[in-house]
């Protein structure tokens, strides 16, 4: 693994190679938390996740916080931009680990952002997974109930802060993981979110999940059952009969698409590679344009290379993406119009890596160079939203400093990018 990689990457790597990674949030305080030792200060850790901006100059930022980088809770986290500032915004954290992944407005009262929380054992690892959606009603945000189809029927009581330590000796064993990563709202009576559902009878191999928002309540949508498994990272909906998930199965990158009627599988590309390619983002503007990106592992020495495809009636075509020096990923991207697109994600390169960031024209993307907040470590970008060709603004995280990490915003023009402190950011 490269220590420049953001968690929420790392995480997506280790599914695109098979391993089971229970949640972005596990995934990072699993395998790369630490422990402390001597008089190391205590910090707290916040990432942004997904980012959705219906106009100019108005922003809705989720990801998840941590009291501090050695704490066994994970809470959720909303910001809000209103012209130049940032602010946080109450949301409803379920049990000691909830996240939000991927957020949608469809207009400045409404908003719905998914993620995941977490049941059962948390110290060894033996968890169960539930999907985690919240409602902005235009006031607050609220928990709204969701399908887990994966999740078994054994009735398990949620662990919380004050009981977490009874939870982690005293639960018993659960089974399957339903986790939601990305959702898209064409109005506010018509929500899709996409993830990925694993049950006991699926022998730990995931299979994709999709819900949808009717006005009403959400409720699992059947879908194609994917022959050795798949995980949808993003969906983006030109209207209400009209959307395309994205994400990998095995070693190739998925792509699915909903016609108004049902879903089904669509062909889509792979760059040459003994290893892997996956799709993590996804943005249409029409029935007959969409744009994904995402990332194929080349070589031990080589590392990961951006990759980014674009979707036409005639089906999916590989675009022509300039790779960093040292590699790179692309983790999200955002289209005002079918000529105007933005991809974001972290490069390599150099010590520590930075945030990438690229703009399209035709088939071939150009490398856009990003501007981190002065001073960070290690920055990338996890998602992208533009309310116009002139108005996007990116969100990610870089490293603040012993293992833990802070909130990273970046506005772009339509020519230059720009910093932005985020609300849980360094001022």
């Amino acid at each position: 693994m490269r220590t420049s990689q953001p968690r929420w990457n790392r995480c997506g790597e280790l599914r695109a190679l098979g391993a089971l990674c229970i949640g972005l949030i596990l995934c990072s305080y699993t395998f790369w938390g630490s422990t402390p030792s001597g008089a190391a200060p205590i910090r707290a850790s916040s990432e942004f996740q997904g980012i959705s901006c219906p106009v100019p100059r108005f922003c809705v930022a989720v990801g998840t916080k941590s009291p501090n980088e050695y704490g066994k809770t994970m809470n959720t986290l909303v910001e809000v931009l209103r012209g130049t500032s940032w602010s946080i915004r109450p949301s409803p954290t379920v049990g000691s680990w909830s996240g939000l992944f991927g957020t949608s407005c469809p207009t400045v009262r409404f908003c719905v952002a998914v993620g995941s929380t977490l049941i059962g054992k948390v110290a060894n690892t033996s968890v169960a997974q539930r999907t985690l959606i919240e409602t902005y009603n235009g006031t607050s945000w609220s928990v709204t109930p969701s399908p887990d189809p994966g999740v078994s029927s054994e009735k398990v009581k949620p662990c919380d802060s004050s009981t977490a330590l009874k939870c982690e000796t005293v639960q018993p064993p659960v089974d399957g993981a339903d986790r939601l990563s990305g959702v898209s709202c064409a109005s506010r009576s018509m929500c899709v979110a996409v993830g990925q559902r694993t049950s006991a009878s699926d022998k730990q191999v995931g299979q994709p999940l999709i819900e949808a928002y009717g006005g009403s309540k959400w409720s699992t949508v059947s879908s194609p059952t994917v022959p050795g498994g798949g995980d949808l990272q993003g969906v983006s909906c030109a209207s209400a009969r009209f959307c395309v998930a994205v994400g990998s199965s095995g070693s190739t990158t998925l792509a699915e698409v909903f016609d108004g009627k049902s879903w089904s599988v669509v062909a889509s590309p792979n760059e040459a590679t003994p290893f892997y390619n996956l799709l993590s983002g996804v943005s249409c503007t029409r029935v007959d344009f969409c744009q994904a990106v995402g990332y194929y592992y080349i070589s031990k020495a080589a590392g990961e290379s951006p990759l980014a495809e674009s979707y036409t009636r005639a089906g999916w075509t590989l675009d022509t993406v300039p790779t960093p020096s040292g590699g790179g990923q692309l983790d999200g991207t955002s289209c005002a119009t079918t000529n105007s697109c933005v991809a974001v994600g972290v490069s390599f390169s150099g010590f520590g890596g930075a945030s990438l960031a690229y703009t399209v024209k035709g088939h071939t993307w150009i490398t856009a160079p990003s501007a981190a907040v002065p001073g960070s470590s290690q920055p990338g970008l996890a998602a992208v939203s533009c309310a116009t060709a002139h108005s996007c603004v990116a969100v990610g995280s870089h490293y603040g400093g012993y293992s833990n990490y802070l909130t990273t915003t970046e506005v772009f023009n339509g020519d230059l990018w720009s910093p932005m402190p985020a609300a849980t950011s360094p001022r």
